[in-house]
């Protein structure tokens, strides 16, 4: 199952949430089911999308592959740094994280 947490976009995905909190709570319900989190970084008012991921990262829901899709350079830069900490790789594009 494929999550955005994204204020704008319209993916391709089975769920989608327009803000930070809602999409933290999305994924703390159903991080089990989640394959793919497609990640935002400015989600309007609230949490931004790296405070989502160090949340997630510390609770341990995040599933095994992150696609990043800011179009923010400095926000997804820092949301790819903090998964490579936890243990992901990023693809050659550097928008794809996988861990496992």
């Amino acid at each position: 199952m494929y999550l955005l947490i994204d204020d704008e976009r319209d993916l391709n995905c089975n769920i989608i949430c327009r803000d930070g909190w809602t999409g933290l709570t999305v994924l703390r319900a159903i991080h089990e089911q989640v394959t793919v989190l497609c990640m935002d970084h400015d989600l309007g008012e609230g949490i931004n999308g790296y405070q989502v991921i160090v949340k997630a990262i510390k609770e341990n829901i995040l599933p095994k592959e992150v696609q990043i899709v800011s179009a923010n350079i400095i926000g997804a830069k820092r949301i790819k740094e903090v998964l490579i900490d936890a243990g992901y790789t990023a693809d050659l594009s550097g928008k794809i994280l996988t861990r496992g």
